[in-house]
């Protein structure tokens, strides 16, 4: 499934700003007001008998710094959080008490504060808007009697998105005070979950370029960078192109999530099959279509062959010419092209003969998905149970295993994603795996079922973690309780005098809380 990666590292730090004031532009102008002051004063145009022009606010002049401590749950031990972080990053005023920034700053973020850049004074904020995918927040005072702390900030207005070959001009600050500009020009793009600009600078960028600071072209704001490599000089942004879209985005609507994945037509014989004749025709074989997803809705089935999004050709590499960034990987344009919401023509070979469907851009791939994302800063459902953790299979349990295991997964998890079909047809919402298990008396002799998925509670199929919470907590007339597994040892027992007599003992010694299911429900 096509999926954007839902965190990049995107690096922080501290920014400040300085607007020159009337005195300093007073002193830039000096030489030429004493020159002019040493003529006549009949000989003087009227118009220099005026008042000055007033000066055109630096750009740089608009950045505020952003502070914020983070605190995310801890996936594999759910009941505590991880250690508090913080991050630093430079904002820019959009005006309206607004102020955009890098979206890491809002990532499970416990307290976010802006501040003036010549630390004279701090301020609570709080979140507007964040979307993960396009590493945006948007945020704006905690209180309104605050207001006055824009006072003299410059706003900037969005412009149009750059291109490559555009000149552009970078302003940033020298240790947070002094105004620092570049000239830059758009070389190149490139897609890390999406599309983002490379800008080569005409000169050496101070510490903290890349955290950020705008980009601004016939004086509005046109790019925000995300990163600098001092090296060579290249500063990398996301453009004006997605920033507008973020920002008139009604809610966290993140981006497209198509339900369908592709493969490249290298092999001569494999395109022959597909009655691919021309051996410089382009296109992407579609190995796998979620049935939950919009390409199943649009019609796509498995077998055909992409080869062009809204009459963009794919080449035989699998790119395709993006009007804005260049040659982009077709996966990536059809995450980015247009937003949720709107709709992609895609052309196809089916059988090769060509076919038409128009795909709806939404994230039902994901929001239907067995194995759902979770959302930034949300709390993880999970059930201690007697010494044995149940928690719900989603993306962030997964990759926290993966990174635990250094990329790979137990054999009895790594078949989720494959038979998700399979399990959706057996009517499962939602997957529940045993992913801990605590030396209990209860737990005596299961050392060895963690990392198993449930299928059953007393021979009654799991079908969602709601159900699963409520099936443990019956009664039997044994007082046993049988929960069966997708490994050895396949089925194991528990008594329920021995689950809360254990239960007792954790919530004392470990974990005061030992289940949430959602909500704030009593203890179990």
């Amino acid at each position: 499934m096509i999926r954007t990666l839902t965190l990049l590292a995107l690096a922080g730090g501290l920014a400040f700003s300085c607007k020159p004031t009337v005195r300093t532009a007073e002193q830039q102008n000096q030489p030429q007001q004493q020159e002019h002051a040493a003529e006549p004063a009949a000989q003087q145009p009227a118009a220099q008998t005026q008042a000055e022009a007033p000066a055109v606010a630096d750009p740089s002049n608009s950045l505020v710094d952003v502070n914020s401590t983070n605190q995310d749950y801890n996936i594999l031990q759910p009941w505590e959080k991880e250690s508090p972080g913080s991050n630093s990053t430079r904002g820019i005023y959009l005006g309206n008490n607004l102020v955009l920034c890098n979206g890491k700053a809002a990532d499970a973020a416990t307290y976010v504060e802006l501040a003036l850049p010549d630390g004279s004074r701090t301020v609570t904020a709080k979140v507007v808007r964040f979307d993960p995918d396009l590493h945006l927040a948007l945020l704006t005072l905690e209180h309104e009697e605050d207001a006055d702390f824009f006072a003299d900030r410059t706003p900037l207005e969005v412009g149009e998105p750059l291109r490559i070959g555009d000149k552009a001009e970078f302003a940033g600050l020298i240790q947070g005070i002094k105004p620092v500009h570049a000239g830059l020009t758009v070389e190149s793009a490139d897609a890390a979950g999406m599309p983002r600009l490379n800008l080569h600078a005409e000169r050496s960028l101070p510490d903290g370029a890349g955290m950020g600071c705008p980009v601004i072209k016939d004086g509005k704001l046109v790019a925000m960078s995300l990163g600098y490599r001092a090296q060579n000089q290249m500063l990398s942004c996301i453009n004006a192109e997605l920033i507008s879209r973020f920002l008139n985005q009604k809610e966290n609507a993140g981006v497209p999530m198509v339900g369908f994945s592709l493969i490249e037509l290298k092999d001569p014989v494999f395109r022959k099959y597909l009655k691919i004749d021309d051996p410089k025709a382009g296109g992407l074989y579609v190995n796998k279509v979620e049935p939950s997803g919009a390409a199943a809705e649009a019609g796509m089935k498995e077998g055909d062959v992409l080869t062009a999004i809204e009459g963009i050709a794919i080449d035989n590499t699998g790119r395709c010419q993006h009007p804005v960034y260049g040659p982009l990987s077709a996966t990536c344009l059809l995450n980015s092209y247009k937003p949720v919401g709107e709709t992609l023509k895609l052309s196809l070979l089916r059988d090769g003969q060509p076919v038409e469907i128009t795909l709806p851009l939404n994230r039902d791939a994901a929001e239907k998905s067995l194995v759902r994302e979770m959302q930034p800063g949300e709390r993880p459902r999970y059930i201690m149970w007697g010494g044995l953790l149940f928690q719900p299979v989603t993306d962030d349990f997964l990759r926290a295993i993966r990174e635990r295991a250094q990329d790979s997964l137990p054999l009895s998890l790594a078949c989720i994603e494959d038979n998700e079909d399979e399990y959706r047809k057996e009517g499962r919402k939602e997957l529940v795996v045993l992913s801990l298990v605590v030396p209990t008396p209860a737990t005596l002799g299961y050392d060895n079922a963690r990392f198993t998925l449930v299928t059953k509670v007393n021979g009654k199929d799991v079908h969602s973690f709601d159900e699963f919470a409520k099936m443990i907590d019956e009664k039997t007339p044994d007082g046993l309780v049988r929960i069966s597994l997708n490994k050895i040892p396949y089925d194991i027992y528990l008594s329920n005098d021995a689950v809360q007599r254990s239960n007792e003992v954790i919530r004392m010694q470990a974990i005061p809380r030992l289940r949430y299911v959602g909500g704030e429900e009593p203890q179990k």
